[in-house]
């Protein structure tokens, strides 16, 4: 799940069931922004991001590292012919290594894991009135019928016609499965550098989500509707 440790206090206790290592929940955070501008009520921007993140679900695979400016060695190499499953966008190790396989293949690998993963809890610690509360959390699974956005992103070396390839494969499986895709995002928005590699990130929309997807946003980093 993206961000399992969203929330957790130095000592909180860990996730309830082992996850794979997942990527980043940044487009999550593009939802909800305008509610900070809109309305500047933290407790509603808390419980929006808390939504937002129980009804995202990512997953990458990467076919090499990114080297850091003053590096001698990239993060980590993958063999040639092999890829990694799984991986954080630090570098961190990821589910597994294997054989690498067609494009059309990849695409359905990590979209049908997405899609068929089983609902994840987790304990998250928040600060309330100055005193720290466990909160317990459930993401539940998709389901035929659900309206989603669909990302398809680049680690930064894979380029954006390649994205458009997944993300057509991406679509396929979606509509075999019952799911609407209703908003889409395809092209380098989170990336490490060179590293070459790709990420899924499948988004149940409600109205509230919808609404926020689309409103207006104008930063250095994010421009949509304005």
């Amino acid at each position: 799940m993206a961000h399992p440790t969203l929330g957790f206090g130095q000592n909180s206790p860990k996730p309830s069931c082992a996850k794979p290592l997942y990527l980043t929940f940044d487009t999550g955070h593009m939802d909800i922004a305008p509610l900070v501008a809109e309305v500047l009520n933290r407790q509603k921007v808390r419980v929006t991001f808390f939504a937002a993140n129980e009804r995202t679900r990512t997953l990458g695979v990467a076919f090499g590292g990114c080297t850091l400016p003053g590096a001698d060695a990239p993060l980590f190499t993958v063999p040639e012919g092999m890829m990694s499953v799984g991986l954080g966008i630090h570098g961190e190790p990821g589910q597994k290594r294997m054989k690498m396989i067609p494009a059309d293949e990849i695409t359905a690998m990590m979209a049908e894991e997405i899609i068929h993963d089983k609902a994840y809890s987790r304990t998250v610690r928040e600060l309330v009135d100055g005193q720290w509360v466990d909160k317990d959390l459930v993401d539940e699974p998709f389901k035929r019928g659900d309206r989603v956005i669909a990302f398809v992103n680049s680690m930064g070396g894979t380029p954006v016609a390649e994205l458009y390839a997944v993300y057509r494969k991406l679509a396929e499986v979606c509509a075999a499965e019952g799911i609407e895709i209703v908003r889409n995002l395809i092209g380098p928005y989170i990336t490490s550098l060179e590293m070459a590699g790709a990420s899924l990130t499948v988004i149940r929309l409600d109205d509230e989500l919808t609404e926020l997807y689309d409103a207006p946003v104008r930063t250095a980093g994010w421009r949509a509707g304005a």
